[in-house]
């Protein structure tokens, strides 16, 4: 029963049009291609960026560590 529907669907005409609408009804934004500012040259720059520099942080000691 279900294969002769199918066949009756694939020589319709009106299907087409009702797979466009399916698809626009069901279109996931997280499938959607991600969009990119151009602030950053590189897709491999930080998300954040630091206003501040890095500074170095002293190497703990003996006396740092609690007992």
């Amino acid at each position: 029963c279900l294969i002769k529907k199918d066949r009756q669907d694939q020589n319709d005409p009106n299907m087409s049009e009702f797979y466009d609408k399916l698809n626009k009804a069901y279109n996931d934004p997280a499938l959607m291609p991600i969009k990119y500012s151009g602030r950053f040259s590189s897709r491999r720059s930080p998300l954040l960026g630091s206003s501040e520099p890095k500074t170095i942080s002293r190497e703990s000691s003996s006396e740092d560590m609690i007992v």
